[in-house]
């Protein structure tokens, strides 16, 4: 297995799923003031939360970036 950059690799942080990605990272390395705050949240409000949405979340992080990674933005012409 040989890895080779992709083509016009210098332009990769154009890529929407180079933003997504950047996005969720700095949401994810956001974690430790997040769980801060989660502390702060009332717990009547938590409870409405349905189990394990903390999964979901992720997933759909990952599915963006998918989504991201497998489509393409053109600019409107105009």
């Amino acid at each position: 297995m040989k890895l080779k950059l992709i083509e016009d690799w210098r332009q990769s942080h154009k890529l929407a799923s180079v933003r997504t990605s950047a996005a969720l990272s700095v949401v994810f390395g956001a974690g430790p003031a997040l769980f801060d705050a989660w502390r702060q949240v009332p717990d009547e409000l938590k409870a409405a939360l349905p189990h394990g949405w903390a999964r979901w979340v992720a997933v759909a992080g990952f599915l963006l970036v998918l989504g991201a990674r497998v489509t393409r933005v053109e600019k409107a012409d105009g």
